[in-house]
């Protein structure tokens, strides 16, 4: 599937349903798919029964949506995908300033884009156009007479001195066109790490992914994510941030060099993470090498390095190098199998920054290892014993 292919099928209102009367009724089969999708979790059935289309025509709206990993399938049912979500808001934006019909036009017309940016580079007359047109494979001489007329009629061109140019109108809606396709041209090409992260995941730049490197794990080379994260524990590092979810010996011979350089380091993991290393006697008798009394108080394994807990499931394995790279690749609670994993390395100022702001946020809702371990066991004890209202 090509991003002009599921560009056209999201946009194209020729299978929307008549049954339903209201507003939702205006918007394409397959994004009122997605809308649904975002508010719950549901089965075909219910989506069917959620949007007043058959279960035929339910499937039908899904299909492009799951071959791209904008939808999840859960084991109760299916949800969107965080690249999903950002295909949705991306069109809702567009829609609160450009006509949606007119976007659905030029979707199904690659001569309407042709002359919209060819007009981008400047004004222009019909036979230059033309001239231009048969270089470059564009549209015919009689093609480009018969759109710029509907463009001047739209109000999307003007013509000055027998010259056509773009209004601010039409700058627009080509604008518009352009960053649609750029979030689904990046939603299908990185859809190997996007399809395992939730919808929630609200605000990711899906678009600002296209310099990023994708690195993916296969049957043949099941560990690459894993090398990756290791390859980046460098102790010439001034600052490290991150999520981890796994307790892995590789990981930890990696950055044992760089707990303790003098790295600035601060990490959050899962509970999970903390439960399970203290019945790893390698790990103990690192930590009592290194310090273990005020590790278990603050969280702190050797100078300057952080380690925080939080009891919620994370969905990412997140570093952040000297605030100017980011790897990220989906955790094991979102589904993800070692053979399926993908993982991102960027160096786009917007990815940092959503990355950044993604660690701070569990950073602050971080506790030292003590505080989680009296958490857990003030949990166990006002837990309701099994067979105690017997």
């Amino acid at each position: 599937m090509t991003p002009e292919e599921l560009l056209r099928s999201l946009l194209d209102s020729r299978e929307q349903s008549a049954v339903d009367s209201g507003q939702q009724a205006t918007l394409p089969t397959r994004i009122r798919a997605l809308e649904a999708l975002r508010e719950q979790v549901l089965s075909v059935t219910k989506l069917a029964d959620w949007i007043s289309v058959t279960r035929q025509t339910a499937y039908r709206a899904l299909k492009p949506g799951l071959e791209a990993g904008l939808i999840r399938t859960l084991e109760d049912g299916l949800t969107l995908s965080c690249s999903g979500d950002a295909v949705l808001r991306a069109y809702h934006e567009i829609c609160e300033e450009i006509d949606r019909d007119a976007l659905v036009q030029l979707a199904r017309s690659d001569h309407k884009q042709w002359i919209l940016q060819a007009l981008q580079k400047g004004p222009a007359r019909k036979a230059t156009l033309a001239v231009t047109a048969r270089q470059d494979g564009g549209p015919s001489r009689t093609t480009i007479h018969r759109i710029i007329g509907v463009f001047v009629g739209d109000q999307y061109v003007i013509e000055r001195a027998g010259a056509y140019e773009l209004t601010e109108l039409g700058r627009r809606l080509l604008e518009a066109y352009t960053g649609f396709r750029a979030t689904i041209a990046q939603a299908l090409d990185k859809r190997d790490f996007l399809r395992w992260l939730p919808g929630n995941l609200d605000s990711f730049p899906v678009s600002a992914l296209a310099e990023s490197r994708i690195i993916r794990n296969s049957l043949g080379q099941p560990h690459n994510v894993l090398s990756a994260f290791t390859r980046a524990a460098d102790t010439d590092l001034d600052t490290f941030q991150g999520t981890f979810t796994i307790v892995s010996p590789t990981l930890a011979d990696a950055y044992r060099p760089v707990l303790s350089s003098r790295t600035q380091v601060s990490v959050v993991f899962p509970d999970d993470v903390l439960f399970k290393l203290h019945t790893d006697r390698e790990f103990i008798n690192y930590v009592k090498k290194h310090g273990f009394g005020s590790y278990i108080r603050q969280g702190i394994a050797a100078q300057d390095a952080e380690l925080l807990f939080v009891p919620e499931s994370l969905p990412l394995h997140l570093a952040i190098c000297n605030d100017s790279r980011v790897m990220l690749a989906p955790s094991p609670s979102t589904g993800v199998t070692d053979v399926t994993a993908a993982a991102i390395d960027s160096t786009d100022p917007r990815i940092i920054e959503w990355a950044t702001a993604f660690f701070e946020s569990w950073h602050a809702k971080g506790r030292p290892p003590l505080r989680a371990f009296l958490d857990r066991a003030q949990t166990q004890e006002t837990s309701p014993r099994r067979g105690a209202s017997d």
